[in-house]
């Protein structure tokens, strides 16, 4: 029997960086990663990759910069770009934010594997 992949494969697949990856290895599922994370642009990387309807993501730029301003640098179509000067507390602060927006996270496609980690409901 073949032994199946943990969900943090796919993040690979999204070009999430190694520190994302590594950090996402120690988590049991994605559930549990979205409900841990403190860090606001990882989540919004995530949320960008995964196709996440594009009304919801302007929606969470516009609450972004409303209550958690200097937090993200340019915004290009489905792509959001973090400011490198992000420190730790706004950076925990923009997570918490999004978590109130979207409590679950978003689907997570392993290309080419025919495996799919669902949105959790």
């Amino acid at each position: 029997m073949r032994k199946r992949a943990h969900w943090s494969f796919g993040l690979k697949n999204i070009s999430a960086c190694h520190e994302s990856r590594r950090w996402a290895r120690k988590k049991r599922s994605l559930l549990a990663a979205w409900r841990g994370c403190r860090k606001g642009s990882w989540m919004m990387f995530l949320v960008a990759e995964c196709g996440v309807d594009y009304d919801l993501q302007r929606r969470l730029r516009s609450r972004l910069d409303r209550d958690a301003p200097n937090i993200w640098g340019m915004f290009s179509g489905w792509h959001f770009s973090v400011s490198a000067a992000v420190d730790e507390g706004r950076d925990a602060k923009s997570a918490n934010l999004i978590r109130e927006m979207l409590p679950r996270p978003p689907a997570l496609v392993y290309e080419g594997l025919g495996l799919r980690v669902p949105r959790v409901r």
